[in-house]
């Protein structure tokens, strides 16, 4: 992939060690609501894939598994750490056909053809997610997919109130989840599927099961980009 050279987003957690093992953690803590979404969305061996903010590269693995060694995917992300993981997973697990690159999603230039655009938590990181979405749908072949997961911060809480918890759900720079099917619409997706997921878990120290946090629910949407392609007003 090739990039111009506009200002980058401002990705907050910055590339630790310990967020590169949250950036690895997520994708599998919410692997059944990711796997389903990419069934649902069509993704078939021989596809080529492009994962938006491929973080520690697990969202590319569970594309790479269902496009198969016939495929190819390829995760994008600004930090070279986080490239510098994956690439490194991808090797241990022996996925071929997967590979990373560095590069700023806002300004992304696709070099070859694309058969999907997947991503899981990268919009709320973007200045503008239906501009920069509009930009990657209009360099794509009618027909191609794209497939998104966000989250909607404001449905998950702690019981009893827990203040870094409400703190760390407050410090998102932007929360797509609730409008995610207006942010498809708007970058010129007409959405096939919206779904919603969530999960219930005892905090890992609670004594009791009256500790417990709610995660947030995540939406998932996807859509083929239409024959007669055209942004909304």
């Amino acid at each position: 992939m090739a990039v111009t050279h506009d200002a980058p987003y401002e990705y907050v957690p910055g590339h630790s060690v310990p967020e590169l093992w949250r950036l690895s953690f997520q994708p599998r803590y919410w692997s059944y609501a990711t796997m389903t979404l990419l069934q649902a969305s069509g993704l078939r061996p021989g596809m080529r894939v492009l994962d938006l903010g491929s973080g520690g590269g697990d969202l590319s693995f569970l594309a790479a598994s269902l496009v198969g060694p016939s495929g190819r995917v390829v995760g994008v992300d600004r930090a070279p750490e986080a490239i510098a993981r994956a690439t490194s997973r991808a090797a241990e697990l022996g996925l071929r056909q997967v590979r990373f690159r560095q590069a700023e999603i806002e300004s992304l230039v696709l070099d070859g053809p694309v058969d999907a655009i997947v991503g899981s938590m990268v919009l709320m990181y973007l200045r503008d997610p239906v501009v920069s979405l509009t930009r990657l749908v209009a360099q794509l072949a009618p027909g191609a997919v794209v497939a998104m997961l966000e989250m909607d911060a404001p449905s998950a809480r702690a019981v009893p109130v827990v203040s870094p918890f409400e703190r760390a759900l407050g410090g998102f720079p932007q929360d797509p989840g609730s409008d995610l099917w207006q942010i498809f619409l708007a970058a010129g997706l007409p959405i096939t599927d919206l779904q919603a997921h969530s999960r219930i878990d005892a905090a890992p120290t609670a004594e009791s099961c009256r500790e417990t946090a709610v995660s947030p629910i995540l939406v998932g949407a996807w859509a083929r980009k239409p024959l007669s392609f055209q942004v909304a007003a």
